[in-house]
């Protein structure tokens, strides 16, 4: 019973040319060997797309008869084969040949001496050469590849094959490997491939068709040509190698696999340390490995069936970030790579997403490296601190440090200390959260108040500056009586109607008053994207009385400026953006003019003195 090959399936349908072509490409001849990949390594073979994946998957599937897979597996020779040599040929029916004791090869012996012996012949012995077989054990190999199948050679040929297998010591142990497969898988692919497909096939490793060609002065389509029938000499040379193709496709399952591991070093009677190097690389590409991912890119020297996974892997430990030095190298331990994989190079790259501070002796993450050495910094003190010696600690400005900690989930400031605590550890010095709560709450225990003694009656509660009161007078839910008194404008009191406040030279009024315009410095901040001040005029001629209450502006380009009034103060909306398309520097000027009529809004360069940009005079009154 012939064992089921690929032909088969093509004869009825099941494969396309394609797909069958792609697997002969490959090295799988048989439909036994498609059960020693995976989906996702067969689609990574050439020329298999997802049609001819989806063909592939069915023939692989598709039960098969027990005693054909038995067939399947059993060796092509056995010690005794039908054949009969004789000077004019083979007859119509061959007796059982047993061979003569003088034709006794060993395993290792050169196939060109059973051609001087007369075992096979000068046809058979260069189909052997062509097929990469240097010595008998070679044939025994392939011949437990391909089932005892040897297409091309004729049926003559077939049984001069048998009788040098039967004649020789290689039928007895026909999987016996010696220790340098990869070794001799090289010698034998050099042997059997032209010098240009060697080149072409190391060289398409790692370079494009394009650059081969034009560094051989030929075509691309020359280049694919002595490509494509170089991978399949390769192709048909792999497959016989059995074991050591099993045994790489078990490693490379690994998050990643040193080269050195693979391709193992190499001993004096191995050959070329480079041409075996470069075989390793043409294996690795038939297997469809690929070099891990790092964060710089590929990582050299290591090749994995799952190139994201050490990336991947990482980004589990960065989650953890972050940490003192022992429990981080406890965290590295725990990813369990192999002992050659550089993690810690890897994690100490440029683009490495942690960071080693040597001023706090912490592991942080790169995004946050400022969050979480102040997070570091504050878990070491156990104590919650002020912002300025978490500055001094980082080496920051305060100010930006003070932004940072307020966008972090992690830190609370306990107020009216100021001081900076870790929210986990859930400590409060007050009741309230700001002074507008404790106003509002003395006001509704204690009824209307005037100023000072609302003043001396919050701070008794929450200890804030009287200014600070004074500035919760502009929200929406404070009002004042007649008399004076300050109260919940819930209560009927009326609000507060705030006096004209001095306007400052950076702010013009301009068309009798319904055109406001506003000189903006480009400061860093401005630059950064950051929400900037304004005098509490500009509020007050928008007509901006309470807070909070915001108003927007559009420009003729349909881009929207907002001014926001709080009873911290008044701010305007980022104009970074305008300032990148004017082409403003630091120490450049924006001019912001906004109608109050219609609520629109421009924003123009008003450079003053010397500057780089074209010179605009300030606004005029």
């Amino acid at each position: 019973m012939n064992p089921p090959d690929l032909r088969a399936a093509l004869t009825d349908g099941r494969l396309s040319v394609r797909a069958y072509n792609a697997l002969l490409a490959n090295g799988v001849f048989n439909v036994s060997q498609l059960t020693d990949f995976t989906d996702a390594q067969l689609s990574k073979f050439r020329s298999v797309g997802t049609k001819s994946l989806a063909e592939i998957r069915a023939v692989r599937d598709a039960p098969v008869d027990s005693a054909a897979n038995a067939e399947i597996r059993q060796i092509a020779s056995s010690d005794l084969v039908e054949a009969q040599t004789q000077s004019k040929g083979i007859s119509a029916n061959p007796v059982i040949y047993e061979p003569d004791p003088q034709w006794q090869f060993n395993i290792d012996e050169d196939v060109a001496e059973a051609f001087v012996r007369g075992v096979i012949s000068r046809r058979t012995y260069h189909y052997l050469r062509r097929q990469g077989c240097i010595t008998i054990r070679d044939v025994a190999k392939l011949a437990a590849v391909r089932n005892g199948e040897w297409s091309g050679i004729g049926r003559q040929g077939q049984v001069h094959i048998r009788a040098l297998l039967a004649s020789s010591r290689a039928v007895a142990a026909p999987h016996v490997f010696d220790q340098d497969d990869l070794g001799r898988l090289t010698r034998r692919t050099r042997s059997v491939l032209s010098p240009e497909q060697w080149l072409v096939v190391v060289r398409r490793c790692s370079e494009t068709l394009r650059e081969i060609a034009l560094d051989l002065g030929v075509s691309r389509e020359r280049i694919r040509q002595i490509e494509s029938k170089g991978w399949r000499e390769v192709a048909v040379l792999a497959a016989s190698e059995p074991e050591l193709l099993a045994q790489w496709r078990a490693a490379l399952e690994a998050t990643a696999v040193a080269e050195s591991r693979l391709f193992q070093a190499a001993s004096a009677r191995s050959g070329d340390l480079d041409s075996r190097q470069q075989m390793g690389h043409i294996l690795l590409r038939i297997l469809g490995a690929e070099p891990p991912r790092s964060f710089d890119g590929q990582l050299a020297g290591f090749w994995t069936f799952h190139p994201a996974a050490l990336v991947e892997s990482l980004q589990r430990l960065v989650a953890q970030l972050p940490c003192e030095p022992d429990t981080f190298m406890l965290l590295v331990e725990d990813l369990a790579f192999e002992p050659d994989v550089p993690v810690m190079h890897i994690l100490q790259s440029a683009h490495s997403p942690v960071r080693f501070i040597p001023r706090v002796n912490a592991w942080v993450r790169a995004s946050l490296r400022d969050r979480d050495t102040a997070w570091m910094i504050l878990q070491r003190k156990a104590a919650p601190m002020k912002l300025r010696d978490l500055a001094n600690g980082l080496g920051v400005p305060s100010r930006n440090l003070d932004a940072m900690l307020r966008r972090d989930d992690r830190f609370l400031q306990l107020l009216p200390s100021g001081l900076w605590t870790i929210s986990d550890w859930n400590l409060h010095e007050s009741e309230y959260r700001s002074s507008l709560e404790a106003v509002t709450a003395v006001l509704a225990e204690l009824g209307p108040q005037h100023l000072a003694q609302l003043a001396r009656n919050v701070i008794a509660r929450y200890p804030v500056t009287p200014a600070a009161v004074a500035q919760c007078l502009t929200h929406e839910s404070i009002g004042r009586w007649p008399n004076g008194k300050i109260d919940l404008s819930a209560n009927g009191a009326p609000r507060f109607e705030q006096s004209e406040p001095r306007r400052p030279p950076s702010v013009f009024p301009e068309e009798g008053g319904r055109v406001l315009a506003v000189l903006q410095p480009v400061t860093r901040d401005l630059l950064r994207g950051s929400g900037l001040g304004l005098p509490r005029y500009v509020s007050w001629a928008l007509g901006m009385q309470h807070a909070p209450q915001d108003r927007t502006f559009k420009t003729k380009d349909g881009e929207v400026v907002t001014v926001r009034k709080r009873i911290q103060g008044t701010t305007i909306s980022t104009l970074r953006g305008f300032a990148e398309r004017l082409g403003a520097e630091q120490g450049c000027a924006l001019v912001i003019r906004i109608d109050t009529n219609n609520d629109t809004a421009s924003v123009e360069l008003g450079c003053q003195g010397a500057c780089s940009h074209r010179q605009l005079s300030a606004p005029t009154t």
